[in-house]
């Protein structure tokens, strides 16, 4: 179901809308949709079925095509779900573009994730150390400035699966490395938590706008 379906009693809402502006949070909210929170032109919201994420992504002004920052974030959602089977990666479905005004949005919906706390910072650090150049896993594990960090995600996540957890953050990385329109930007805030204390990679990319322009904060 579109956004537009879901939102169909206010026409000053529908008007407010290109703007993502707070009529729209209201509206949902009676519709039972909890606000999770926004960034640069997007906004979460926590579906009736308290399981479920709703994210809608604004335009910033295009009227005919996907935004930078909307096109990044659908192929991390498309690589996702290429490889559901990595525990490490978000769930995404139903993700679809539809048109208002003359204007070109894009929502999906997402599973709900928590705050991960120290875990996320200790696992964004061991991002950090291989990016560095520390590309085998049994290096950081042995290395003083990382090996903390280390026994905190392996005891989280167990020792077999640790290796999954790098190799999967080295192709990140290295797409990161390979697009001159993203930046690294997994940090501990963007590592989530699913219900049974699986950590998720939720956000990793952020956009580097061309010289002069804005730069958008992470949009996963």
């Amino acid at each position: 179901m579109k956004i537009q379906d879901i939102i169909t009693e206010d026409q000053q809402v529908l008007d407010e809308f290109s703007t993502m502006a707070r009529g729209i949070r209201k509206e949902l909210e009676k519709k039972g949709y909890e606000a999770l929170g926004s960034g640069v032109d997007q906004e979460a919201y926590l579906e009736p079925d308290g399981r479920t994420v709703l994210k809608i992504f604004g335009t910033q002004g295009n009227k005919k095509k996907l935004s930078a920052d909307q096109k990044m974030f659908a192929r991390w959602a498309e690589f996702c779900q290429r490889n559901s089977d990595n525990p490490f990666l978000p769930k995404f479905s139903g993700w679809e573009t539809f048109n208002y005004k003359g204007e070109l949005y894009l929502q999906i919906r997402t599973e709900f994730l928590r705050p991960s706390g120290q875990l996320g910072r200790s696992i964004s650090r061991l991002g950090d150390a291989l990016d560095h150049g520390s590309a085998d896993y049994y290096t950081i594990a042995t290395n003083p400035g990382t090996a903390g960090n280390y026994k905190i995600v392996s005891n989280a996540v167990g020792e077999k699966n640790v290796p999954l957890l790098l190799n999967t953050l080295l192709e990140l990385l290295y797409k990161t490395h390979q697009k001159k329109t993203h930046n690294w930007d997994l940090h501990g805030g963007n590592i989530m938590l699913r219900h049974n204390g699986q950590p998720v990679l939720n956000d990793p990319y952020v956009i580097t706008a061309a010289k002069g322009q804005f730069t958008p904060r992470s949009v996963f």
